[in-house]
């Protein structure tokens, strides 16, 4: 029978008081993640998707941010199984050190991860919705842990973090039941601002999509140095940002051929009042200027 020396037999047993800790704590998390992903977590999604039918932005993150809880929970069990629990509550100085890293380092990030859970729960603000910020304007795509994706009116997609739309004015112009329209045209002095806001009221009505109520308005906004500035507002349903510019652009060409068709001009030419001298080349020497001193 061959002899283990002692020393062979020592590291032996702290082989085995390290492993069996260790397998116990890689067992725990393997249990601990599936149960979270096959259990825990399709409960969690059904009950959203239920009471979430038309905010799939909101049904989307929160998959994404469970699946990262389970995931950041069963690493907790498993080292709470392996022994090593104590490494999260028994060491106030790693703690704090860890903090101080974690905030220094990523403070962008962690700022983004917070915005990007208030975007996904604000209700005004979803997949598909035409969004305009100070630095940009399109439609949200995406809307990811840090960022969201953007695309705009030329096809380029943009990646915005999630902090600038959190923290910046943004605006929803075509995310409504409906949306009002302004349009402003000038007209002469000499032109009859009855037969202007007239002409204005009725091409409104001959456009499809435009709601009675509220009824269109027509107003005089401003008296110009050689204009009267009439100003015409109509609501229109179901809005997206492409059948507002067709609507807007095609009343405003007909508007325009309206008046012209009544003789009324749109936007005449401004007239200004000159004063001064007017000096011609010639072969003769124009003399002194009257107004100079001998």
């Amino acid at each position: 029978m061959v002899e283990v020396p002692p020393e062979v037999e020592q590291v032996s047993e702290e082989y085995s008081q390290l492993a069996e800790p260790a397998a116990w704590g890689i067992f725990a998390f393997v249990v601990a993640y599936l149960v979270g992903q096959l259990v825990v977590r399709p409960a969690i999604m059904r009950v959203i998707r239920r009471r979430n039918q038309r905010n799939p932005t909101l049904v989307d993150a929160v998959g994404r941010y469970t699946r990262l809880a389970i995931l950041v929970l069963a690493a907790i069990i498993g080292l709470a199984f392996s022994g090593y629990g104590d490494l999260l509550s028994g060491s106030a100085l790693v703690i704090a050190a860890a903090t101080l890293a974690l905030g220094v380092a990523g403070q962008e990030v962690i700022g983004d991860l917070v915005s990007g859970l208030f975007l996904v729960v604000d209700p005004d603000f979803n997949v598909g919705d035409w969004i305009e910020w100070e630095e940009g304007a399109g439609v949200v795509e995406t809307i990811r842990f840090r960022v969201t994706r953007v695309r705009t009116a030329d096809n380029q997609v943009i990646v915005v973090p999630n902090t600038t739309l959190a923290t910046s004015a943004v605006t929803h112009p075509y995310n409504r039941n409906r949306i009002r329209i302004g349009a402003e045209f000038g007209i002469s002095y000499d032109d009859s601002i009855d037969a202007a806001a007239t002409a204005l009221r009725e091409e409104v009505e001959e456009l499809e999509g435009v709601l009675e109520t509220p009824r269109p308005q027509v107003v005089v906004e401003d008296l110009g140095d050689s204009a009267v500035h009439l100003r015409v507002f109509f609501w229109l349903e179901d809005p997206t940002r492409k059948n507002v510019i067709r609507t807007r652009s095609t009343y405003i060409r007909r508007v325009k051929e309206r008046l012209e068709a009544a003789g009324i001009g749109v936007s005449p030419p401004s007239e200004h009042d000159l004063s001064g001298a007017l000096h011609i080349d010639g072969d003769r020497d124009p003399g002194p200027d009257p107004g100079s001193e001998p």
